[in-house]
């Protein structure tokens, strides 16, 4: 298989049962389907969404981490087998996630807000989002929101800047 470096990771879908898929972006390819993962799957009752969703992913240098629902399940970056679920509070519909040294930053459209989840100490907090609210995204314009899901915004992290997807708003 090709070098991480070139790799991009998209998540499945509850109609295709696929957790994750690793996409050549040389070949542009798929180099590899993550086949559903069953402990990835809420718990009943739905409410309203289906109970295996996966949504955000991301990576650090071992491993890549994907929420599905109010699921943070942890994977080994080099072969792709099932770690754990992480202990961390999560809801239902979770969104995107980011991962910055030991933190895990997580937009819970559920309750409003992004959850800042220090993976050592294993401390939480919830950041509230604002009914409506400006976040800027990685380009110099603004994007209006709805919730903490809007349709593009970033967390600057020192150098880093990723956009993460999701929001109701249109960019302008």
């Amino acid at each position: 298989m090709s070098n991480q470096n070139d790799w991009l990771l998209l998540t499945g879908g509850d109609e295709w049962d696929i957790s994750f898929y690793v996409l050549d972006i040389k070949t542009k390819d798929i180099v590899y389907k993550k086949t559903k993962q069953k402990e990835l799957s809420s718990l009943p009752p739905e409410k309203g969404r289906p109970l295996f969703r996966p949504f955000g992913i991301t990576t650090d240098d071992k491993f890549i981490y994907l929420a599905s629902n109010d699921r943070i399940g942890m994977f080994n970056k080099s072969t792709f087998g099932f770690v754990k679920l992480l202990d961390i509070p999560a809801f239902i519909n979770t969104h995107q996630i980011i991962k910055h040294d030991n933190f895990l930053f997580i937009c819970h459209t559920a309750i409003n807000c992004i959850g800042i989840h220090d993976l050592e100490t294993k401390t939480n907090k919830f950041i509230k989002m604002p009914a409506t609210s400006t976040i800027a995204p990685s380009t110099s314009s603004t994007c209006r929101c709805r919730r903490a899901s809007v349709r593009k915004y970033a967390i600057t992290l020192g150098r880093a800047t990723r956009t993460m997807r999701g929001c109701t708003g249109n960019p302008g």
